[in-house]
């Protein structure tokens, strides 16, 4: 799931948790569904955005605040 040989690589993780990093260098803080819409026109699905952002929170790249957000921690 991470990397897959079989898929389109704009559909792994990495590339994934790349653009919301990038996006979040510009602005740290970003409400969950918000941060979602902005990668609605990379075309990633709500279940791929979810194991992205899990997946940025197990290497501690991002955080979870008590209002819904995403918060940068790298």
């Amino acid at each position: 799931m991470i990397l897959s040989n079989n898929s389109n690589p704009k559909n792994s993780l990495y590339f994934i948790g790349g653009i919301i990093l990038k996006l979040m260098k510009e602005q740290p803080e970003y409400d969950y569904l918000e941060l979602y819409g902005k990668l609605k026109n990379h075309h990633v699905s709500f279940q791929l955005y979810n194991f992205t952002l899990d997946w940025l929170y197990l290497i501690s790249a991002v955080e979870f605040d008590k209002k819904d957000g995403v918060v940068k921690c790298i």
